[in-house]
């Protein structure tokens, strides 16, 4: 259900200022992404050509795994975020005589 929101708040934004065509067209280009998403396919290709990578990770205290949808681009700036703030952590645990 996450992931579905997740997908349609990433659409949504971009039909905000369009025509009722437009929004019918989004609104069938958002049911086809949410039934590629709920297919266990770790990658997607969305009409638009953006390439969609889905994690699925087990939530700690639950039952139940979280599915994550983003697209590759976004991804890719997660992980560099990541691993400069891991650098920047490291930088500052050695100045600090850790």
């Amino acid at each position: 259900m996450k992931k579905a929101v997740l997908i349609l708040s990433l659409l949504a934004l971009g039909a905000c200022s369009s025509t009722p065509e437009e929004k019918a067209q989004a609104q069938a280009e958002k049911d086809e992404l949410i039934s590629k998403a709920t297919d266990n396919k770790k990658t997607f290709v969305s009409d638009k050509g953006n390439k969609y990578i889905c994690t699925t990770k087990r939530q700690i205290g639950s039952h139940f795994n979280k599915r994550r949808c983003i697209t590759a681009e976004a991804k890719k700036k997660e992980e560099e975020a990541a691993k400069k703030a891991m650098r920047n952590l490291d930088r500052s645990w050695n100045n600090n005589g850790g």
